[in-house]
């Protein structure tokens, strides 16, 4: 799950306060937080990321440590949730997404 806040003032992509928890990431070659993600705000304006639980590759992915950004989001999930372990991301989806998966009561 990654949920981003933003200033109202802010076009999209400039100064993101993103919170990411346990996202599984998947792509060939990649070994490092700049080939997942880039600086979630502007040149000028530097954004800020947190993350938990997140893997590349099956590898531990933590993009507040690894990546140059800053941390401070100064904002919190404001509803309780259980993530799914990011070890069991793509059996999930594969088994739960997509046509035919959506059931609606």
């Amino acid at each position: 799950m990654t949920t981003v806040a933003r200033s109202r003032a802010s076009p999209t992509r400039r100064c993101a306060k993103i919170i990411s928890t346990s996202n599984a990431f998947e792509i060939d070659g990649a070994s490092a937080c700049s080939q997942v993600v880039k600086n979630p705000g502007s040149s000028s304006k530097s954004g800020a990321i947190v993350d938990s639980g997140s893997l590349l590759n099956g590898a531990a992915l933590s993009l507040s440590t690894q990546c140059s950004f800053s941390s401070a989001v100064g904002w919190t999930v404001p509803y309780s949730f259980t993530a799914t372990p990011a070890s069991e991301v793509k059996a999930k989806v594969v088994e739960e997404a997509g046509a035919g998966h959506l059931t609606v009561n």
